[in-house]
């Protein structure tokens, strides 16, 4: 039997290779993106800025090839998105 934090787990592999706004997830009507854990990795120095469509959730800079894990689950995500908004990323280099 399945741990109930994982239940409904998807997984995404994401490479925002250019500047500017990436969507990850699409928005599901009524639903939130909650994202339990991450690895980014740069190959050169920049902001990461995650967004609930248009809206800031979560800012990390990044220093070239330093990878910045996190793990979590359901119960404590990173961060997640109003319900019904898509899940983006803003690459900026430094």
């Amino acid at each position: 039997m399945l741990d109930d934090d994982f239940r409904d787990v998807k997984f995404a592999r994401v490479n925002c290779d250019a500047d500017g706004v990436n969507e990850v997830v699409a928005a599901v009507t009524g639903k939130k993106i909650r994202v339990v854990s991450y690895q980014l990795t740069a190959t050169t120095t920049g902001l990461v800025t995650v967004n609930s469509a248009a809206t800031a959730v979560a800012e990390l800079s990044l220093t070239a090839a330093t990878a910045v894990p996190f793990a979590g689950s359901k119960r404590a995500p990173a961060f997640q998105t109003a319900a019904g908004e898509a899940l983006n990323i803003t690459v900026q280099a430094g």
